[in-house]
């Protein structure tokens, strides 16, 4: 075994323990997260879904308003409709909340298992 060009003359096997090499060490380094990889299509589905999701919450809001706006109008005159008794920012709160869970089919969730599904088929099968 030769060190730095000379012979070493008291031991054939020289061992070695490295205890702390620092945050470069090839573990370290192959240990980082990777992003998950996605399909074109995910990615236009996903936009979509987004954008399904803006129009769903304004179509809510709008509705909320709304109702706040016309409850309050025929408060006076519609004597015959018993109204609850509670403040105009809860009652439109509450209203967006329950045109929410009305809308809420717009978002196709079976569209976003089935993408899963396929997936998990196309792992199976690569």
């Amino acid at each position: 075994m030769l060190y730095r060009g000379t012979r070493l003359k008291n031991t054939k096997w020289i061992y070695g323990l490295s205890v702390y090499t620092g945050k470069n060490t090839k573990i370290i380094l192959n240990s980082e997260s990777e992003s998950e990889k996605m399909s074109q299509i995910e990615v236009k589905v996903n936009y979509i879904l987004g954008f399904i999701l803006l129009i769903q919450l304004l179509l809510c809001l709008f509705a909320g308003v709304a109702y706040s706006i016309t409850r309050y109008n025929m408060e006076e005159t519609s004597s015959y409709i018993d109204w609850p008794n509670l403040s105009r920012p809860l009652d439109g709160f509450l209203t967006f909340l329950t045109y929410f869970v009305l809308l809420n089919t717009m978002i196709p969730i079976s569209l976003v298992v089935s993408m899963e599904m396929v997936k998990l088929c196309q792992k199976y099968f690569i």
